[in-house]
């Protein structure tokens, strides 16, 4: 799949540049996670011309809005992004996308703090099960899971190897091989081997593939400069990389939905601006 751009995040910042960047002749992919912040709100009571919506009905008119000026809704959580010196290649679920410029609407990703997570990244722990599997073929793995839809992606890991996976936070994994075994014990680290240390003891493995709603920016993008907990951007929400920009949550307060929606529009007509300038 191709597109000139990827919005990751189908929030109001995502959604928002996704109608700049269609208005402007750019073909859109919006890969969304489905674990929006917003979808928990009850009533929203302060955006203009929406009021006393729920969280969940104001994302369901926003991409549905956005769809209608043509744009992709992919529904999956964004594993890796590589360079391809001509621009980047995504790996969405089971799909590889082909981009020229991305936009990180992703807002603020959950999880990512196991300590020994950071430091064993692309040493024994990956994120992504579709582009690293095949390294593991007949070994041991250990899934750490936080959400429901990991189920697939151990799946494809069962057929390859032996899994057992590891409940991150509450929730009935849906995964269908019978050989996987789903442990009760409660991570606490990650060691160099690696070694998951849990509340019972220690467990080495071959590899190990966290598996949450979205991974965390700076480890989609290892050059991404990170300030904290956010994306640093300038005045214009270009980030350190060529023709990367965000927008939203997760380049910082205030947490409203009209400064993402105003940040997602800025990021795609700078991103319009910079693609053009480049000639493409």
């Amino acid at each position: 799949m191709k597109s000139d751009i990827l919005i990751i995040g189908g929030g109001p910042a995502g959604c928002s540049a996704a109608l700049t960047c269609i208005s402007r002749g750019r073909s859109v992919v919006i890969a969304d996670s489905g674990d929006s912040a917003l979808a928990k709100a009850e009533s929203v009571r302060n955006y203009p011309g929406l009021p006393d919506i729920s969280g969940k009905e104001m994302l369901r008119v926003f991409r549905e809005q956005a769809q209608g000026a043509g744009a992709v809704l992919i529904r999956g959580a964004v594993r890796q992004i590589m360079s391809t010196g001509k621009g980047y290649s995504a790996v969405i679920g089971d799909d590889i996308l082909s981009c020229r410029g991305i936009i990180l609407c992703c807002g603020l990703t959950k999880g990512g703090n196991i300590p020994g997570e950071k430091e064993l990244t692309g040493r024994g722990v990956s994120y992504c099960a579709t582009c690293d599997g095949m390294l593991y073929r007949g070994k041991n793995v250990a899934v750490i899971a936080s959400y429901e839809e990991a189920g697939p992606e151990t799946d494809f890991l069962a057929s390859i190897a032996k899994v057992t996976c590891f409940i991150e936070k509450k929730h009935e994994l849906r995964h269908t091989d019978p050989s996987v075994t789903v442990s009760a014990e409660k991570v606490l680290r990650i060691e160099p081997g690696p070694v998951i240390v849990t509340d019972q003891g220690a467990h080495p493995f071959d590899g190990v593939f966290i598996l949450r709603p979205a991974t965390p920016p700076g480890q989609l993008l290892p050059k991404l400069e990170i300030n904290g907990a956010y994306i640093r951007v300038n005045g214009d929400m270009r980030t350190s990389l060529p023709f990367v920009y965000a927008a939203g949550d997760i380049t910082g307060t205030p947490f409203q939905i009209t400064k993402a929606a105003g940040e997602g529009t800025t990021a795609a007509i700078r991103l319009d601006e910079e693609m053009r300038r480049a000639g493409i």
